[in-house]
This record gives structure tokens, C-alpha cells and sequence, in this order.
């Protein structure tokens, strides 16, 4: 088929101005190849850095030189020491002249290492995260660094292990398990030294969290690498069988507790338990209308004791709230939480209905 434009279908097409570079190395002054030199908005324009250094971009638009609409960001890629630039604002000048800007990038050093289960010493796949501590100056001393530059997040290879990059000077390194559950670092916080400890209490005052092991370092100047491996415990472990209401295995499933969500598949284990603790847990079933909620506990006198988890049908709430007078109370927004002794679990995809007549519904409780 041929398509044709009309004038009225024609798209403006705004004006762009050359813009050309170098991006070197910023203590060595040394130009660096193949790094990407792209627009912050998504979709906008990118190019690379050739042998000497130098980049040509063109696309950019014209603009007032605020927003990220006129922004770029000098990014290495993962094999190079280097950490992202900070953000540079393309000038709004006088007409369409080519505009020059360079970058200096800040070199870093790598930390390289595997991480591993603690209890069989196999690879474990996880997220690891890098940081430097309050103690760490050095990130206000470098010319054109970003600290939001630092790549938040590093995956293991399938042999466990790991490269990410580090500031000189004091530092944190964490790893969050992705395929089995952990311990928490923060069950060892007494056993911690002064320095580790405060660096956790750092992260989490920063509000992250799943912590399953962390290592504090002090990079010198002049080290090419630092050497950290972690171990992820995975504690207490207890074998699950999740069947349906017929009492035939179910193939996948979602966990909630806490404030994690984890999906699954058979053999089943709930990992991560602390001696005598007992945890409750919200099973949904992948495919069906099928949940559970149920405490487990861990008897660490009789380890891996198997549990089985028996899914039911979704339940159904329905009610209507009203004022002291007796008034409906219209479009309320009401939820449903698994509440006992020591947990709080959050709704899983509830559904809801209200009413201008104060009634609502409820659907997609899990019992229990």
C-alpha cells in the first residue's frame, strides 16, 4: 500500500545545532574512546566518542538551555574505569553555530569478587550495590562527578561473580540475593564491627533495604582493584509443599512477607528463618484464584521440617461505611491487610468497588 501526507499531515520539524566535543580523562587529561554522549530525555539522540576523544552530535534541538530536553550526559561503558559525567546544559546561543562541550570523566577503581551461599559454597545469583560512606570526602573533589553517576545496581555472572567501580577512599559494598532468599545483614548487627556498622545504619537511614551481606573497604589512590567476596546465609530453611483445594502440587507461586515479593517455583523452600522465628506469609497462586495465608516456624531443634500449604479460593468482603449520624460515606477508598502478632502483610491486587451509597466490595482475599 502507498501512503501519502497531505500539508495539513505534515510534522514540524524543529531546528538543531551541531555540537562537538572531547571527553578526557580528568586527572590525566587523556581522551577516551567509546563513550556514549547522549540526550537525558528518552529517545533522544546518542553518539560515541571515535579513538581521539572527539564526538560530533547532531539532532539535538534548539531550546531555552534548561530541562532535560537540552541536556547531556557523558556515559562510559562497563568495561571502562570511568564514572558517568555529570549533566551538562547545551547553551541556548545565537543562531545555529556549532557549540563545544567537553566532558572529564572520573576515574574509579574496580571492585571484583564473587558472591556465593554461605551454607554450599555455590555461586549465588544476586544484585550488588555500591556506595561510598559519609566518612568518604572524595566525591565533592573531583571535577565534574555526579554522585547520582554511580551505577546504582551490578549483576552477578552465572559463576557468582562481580565487577563494579568505587571512589578512593572509604566505601561500602552490599549484595541483595535475587533467585533464593537470605538472611538479613542486619541479624548479625551486634557482631559487626564499629565501621561496618555504621555503614549500615547509613544505608538505612537511606531507606534501603534486603541487605543479605555487605563489605566496608578503604580504596587507596593508586590500587587498581579491590578484592571482596560476600557470603549470603540463607539461615533457617523450610521445605514446602503448596497444593491446591484438591491437594495437587502447584507449580508456581508468589510469597509476600514483610515487605518482599518473591515468585517461585517447585521444590519450594521458605529460607532466611531465624531460630524459633515464625513468619507470616501470603502464598497466591500464579494462574488461579488461589491463596493462603499462613504462619511458618522455624524449629531450628528439628531443621527443615516440611510444611505444606493448602491454597483456597479467593474470598469476597462486602459492607457499608457509614458516619456517626448514620450518613453513607461515599467513595472511601478501603483496603484489606493480613494483620497478626508480629507481621503486617500488604493486599495482593485486591480488588475493589465503591459506591456513592457508602457499600463497597471487596474481591481477591486470600484466606486465612
Amino acid at each position: 500500500e502507498i501512503y501519502t501526507l497531505s500539508l495539513h499531515d505534515a510534522l514540524p520539524i524543529l531546528p538543531t545545532r551541531p555540537i562537538f566535543g572531547t571527553v578526557r580523562d580528568a586527572a590525566s587529561g587523556a581522551p577516551i574512546d567509546g563513550v556514549r554522549i547522549e540526550n537525558l530525555r528518552r529517545g533522544g539522540v546518542s553518539t560515541e566518542t571515535d579513538a581521539w576523544g572527539k564526538y560530533r552530535l547532531i539532532g539535538m534541538p534548539k531550546g531555552t538551555g534548561r530541562g532535560i530536553e537540552t541536556t547531556l550526559v557523558a556515559v562510559p561503558n562497563e568495561e571502562q574505569p570511568f564514572f558517568r559525567s555529570a549533566a551538562a546544559q547545551v547553551p541556548d546561543a545565537t543562531g545555529l553555530a556549532p557549540i563545544t562541550i567537553d566532558f572529564k570523566l572520573t576515574r574509579g577503581i574496580w571492585i571484583t569478587g564473587r558472591v556465593t551461599d554461605k551454607a554450599t559454597g555455590a555461586p549465588a545469583q544476586a544484585q550488588v550495590f555500591y556506595g561510598p560512606t559519609k566518612a568518604n570526602p572524595n566525591a565533592a573533589k573531583f571535577d565534574g562527578f555526579d554522585r547520582k553517576g554511580i551505577a546504582p545496581v551490578r549483576y552477578t555472572k552465572p559463576d557468582g561473580s562481580f565487577r563494579h567501580l568505587a571512589l578512593p577512599g572509604h566505601g561500602v559494598v552490599w549484595a541483595r540475593g535475587m533467585r533464593y532468599l537470605y538472611r538479613s545483614a542486619g541479624q548479625d548487627l551486634k557482631a559487626m564491627d564499629a565501621t561496618t556498622r555504621e555503614a549500615y545504619s547509613e544505608l538505612k537511614a537511606q531507606g534501603l533495604g534486603g541487605m543479605n551481606a555487605l563489605h566496608v573497604f578503604n580504596a587507596k589512590p593508586g590500587n587498581e582493584k579491590i578484592a571482596c567476596d560476600l557470603a549470603l546465609d540463607p539461615g533457617g530453611v523450610i521445605p514446602l509443599t503448596i497444593v491446591d483445594p484438591a491437594g495437587k502440587p502447584v507449580g508456581e507461586c508468589i510469597f509476600v512477607f514483610n515487605t518482599m515479593t518473591y515468585g517461585a517455583a517447585a521444590p519450594f523452600e521458605m529460607r532466611g528463618m531465624e531460630p524459633n522465628e515464625s513468619r507470616g506469609v501470603l502464598f497466591r497462586s500464579w494462574a488461579t484464584k488461589l491463596g493462603k495465608v499462613q504462619i511458618l516456624h522455624y524449629d531450628d531443634k528439628a531443621p527443615r521440617r516440611p510444611v505444606t500449604v493448602k491454597l483456597e479460593p479467593y474470598g469476597t468482603v462486602k459492607g457499608r461505611l457509614l458516619d456517626e449520624e448514620g450518613l453513607p460515606l461515599k467513595f472511601v477508598n478501603v483496603g484489606v491487610v493480613a494483620r497478626g502478632g508480629n507481621y503486617v502483610l500488604p493486599p495482593w491486587k485486591n480488588g475493589g468497588e465503591r459506591q456513592a451509597d457508602g457499600r463497597f466490595v471487596l474481591s481477591n482475599i486470600a484466606v486465612g
